[in-house]
């Protein structure tokens, strides 16, 4: 009897130690981020579901540093009261299917042979990551005009000075419209501070034809030399024209005057991209570095 009682205690204490290790090895904990826990079964769901084999134990550490990396993320991001909650992918998902069809879009999906639960990972993570990108940079990153000034120089060449206007045209093509009408548009140019209004206004009207706008800063050396003779002797606000081209008639409004090189001036704002993406990544790196030193990140496997 004593002998029975005691196999059975002993059988007991057996399960009890079986059903833990099973336990352990399907709900073991993956890795500890603060106060955070990826569990195993967490990181085994998202190999499948990235479309890799789970049982595949060399893919472990990449999946796991993705998890590690948006657990950071998310954990940051609710301290700025930022969230990328189901509903904000769902409602990004559904835009999608109805801007481009639901069809085409499962379609996509099949033919890139990347996993939906792949896309909407990525949507994610570029949520948390733009979201908090626009907190982490807001008035950090400053670029000098010198800064600006050399990049130019280094990507297209030395500066080559000349004098500049800005200068808007005006085509307007007599076939289509009367003798009045072209007064009344010389007329309105004249009046007008705010030219760039009345251009939109007479393309939408078709009084106009589409070269019409502004041309931006040039020589007027590059233009006809009637026209450059009478811009270089204007002044800026001035209304220039009627000038007859064929079927046509053109009038040019004078805008700033300046000293500069017109190839930097049009490539100012594109140099100026270039280097704030730069800046912007060195701080952003920096920041996630410091992100997951100063964080509590324990693996477990």
């Amino acid at each position: 009897m004593k002998t029975r009682f005691l196999f059975s205690i002993i059988l007991f204490v057996a399960l009890i130690f079986s059903f833990g290790s099973k336990a352990e090895i399907t709900d073991g904990v993956a890795a500890v981020v603060n106060d955070e826990v990826i569990f195993l079964s967490d990181l085994k769901s998202h190999i499948q579901n990235s479309g890799e084999n789970p049982l595949n134990k060399k893919v472990y550490y990449k999946y796991l540093r993705e998890l590690v990396d948006i657990k950071l993320l998310e954990i940051q991001g609710g301290r700025m009261g930022i969230q990328a909650t189901e509903e904000r992918l769902d409602m990004v998902e559904k835009q999608l299917r109805e801007k481009n069809g639901s069809k085409k879009f499962d379609e996509e999906l099949k033919r890139s042979g990347v996993s939906l639960y792949r896309v909407r990972f990525g949507w994610k993570n570029q949520m948390l990551q733009e979201a908090i990108t626009t907190i982490v940079l807001r008035n950090k990153v400053v670029i000098t005009e010198k800064e600006i000034l050399k990049r130019y120089i280094s990507t297209y060449g030395e500066i080559q000075e000349e004098n500049l206007v800005d200068l808007s045209i005006i085509v307007i093509d007599k076939s289509k419209v009367k003798d009045n009408q072209i007064k009344s548009i010389e007329e309105n140019l004249r009046a007008t501070t705010k030219i760039d209004s009345l251009i939109n206004e007479l393309l939408v009207s078709k009084q106009i034809e589409p070269p019409s706008g502004n041309l931006g800063s040039l020589n007027p050396k590059d233009l006809d030399e009637k026209i450059a003779d009478a811009i270089s002797s204007s002044k800026e606000g001035e209304v220039l024209g009627p000038f007859y081209s064929d079927n046509l008639v053109k009038f040019f409004v004078i805008g700033k005057r300046q000293y500069g090189d017109m190839n930097y001036i049009k490539n100012k704002d594109k140099v100026y991209e270039t280097i704030y993406q730069e800046k912007s990544l060195a701080l952003l790196d920096k920041w996630f570095q410091e992100l997951r030193d100063n964080s509590y990140i324990s693996i477990r496997i």
